[in-house]
């Protein structure tokens, strides 16, 4: 997941948006839900 969220960060993404396209990253890698982060926003 790191690797294509950092690039969205990089490419000045916002935080949740970079998350979603870590999660999008990891669901073509087809991970168990468990290993799937979470984003806590206040």
């Amino acid at each position: 997941m790191s690797n294509r969220y950092y690039k969205a960060l990089a490419s000045h993404a916002s935080i949740p948006e970079a998350y979603l396209q870590g999660c999008g990253e990891i669901q073509l890698y087809n991970l168990a839900e468990e290993l799937t982060p979470k984003l806590y926003q206040r």
